[in-house]
């Protein structure tokens, strides 16, 4: 299953391309299935798949669909049309490691670097039109053992419930910060020039000395 260039899906050839069409306008179910998505040159295999894909409303398909990847599970639903494609997908046990490639160039802005870390659960709702052309993301979820860096500050044994859209991504977590132990709540924002952060951290006892010495050398 591949994306073009132009926004639209190779599978959507089975269905007719004009109302007066005989094409294919019934349901392909699947059982025990390996599925590849190709997305702007990016690859991901789901293996034993099982789903449905319903053409009823030709061109536009609906898809509900279930499988495993590396120890995860995914399942994503929605509709997907020439014009628009509206796609929700829930995961669970995924260890972010093995899917940093999969990151869309230019999605992190600078300064931001993901390391790795677990997601135990998360839902995503993504919305793209193709007269617009940008992708809409909402979700939130839960994540342990999670590593980045921002603007040279060093975040380490991340843990906790984060919220995310295609702008911005916080949450209400615990972390180790500069090698701290504190808890931060808040979000970055990543339409802008430079990162903007809006964060509040709370700790027992905190040196700010090392987060001022990376926040300097980073600039």
């Amino acid at each position: 299953v591949e994306r073009r260039d132009d926004g639209t899906w190779n599978i959507a050839d089975i269905s007719p391309k004009s109302s007066g069409g005989s094409g294919f306008s019934g349901k392909i179910v699947l059982e025990d299935a390996r599925v590849t998505g190709r997305i702007e040159g990016r690859e991901l295999t789901l293996e034993n798949v099982a789903g449905s894909i319903d053409f009823a409303e030709a061109p536009a398909y609906k898809v509900d669909v279930a499988g495993e990847n590396q120890g995860a599970s995914v399942h994503a639903s929605g509709t997907l049309s020439s014009d628009r494609q509206i796609l929700n997908v829930e995961v669970a046990d995924v260890d972010a490691a093995n899917y940093l490639a999969l990151i869309p160039d230019g999605l992190l802005p600078d300064g931001i670097r993901v390391l790795g870390g677990k997601v135990k659960t998360a839902k995503a709702s993504l919305y793209r039109r193709a007269d617009v052309g940008d992708l809409s993301m909402v979700g939130q979820g839960e994540v342990e053992d999670g590593a980045v860096d921002v603007q040279g500050i060093e975040i380490r044994d991340v843990q906790g419930f984060t919220h995310f859209t295609n702008r911005e991504v916080g949450g209400d977590l615990t972390a180790a910060v500069q090698g701290q132990a504190a808890s931060v709540h808040g979000s970055v924002r990543f339409d802008t020039t430079s990162p903007a952060m809006n964060l509040e951290a709370s700790a027992e006892a905190f040196d700010p000395a090392p987060l001022l010495a990376a926040i300097a050398e980073a600039r």
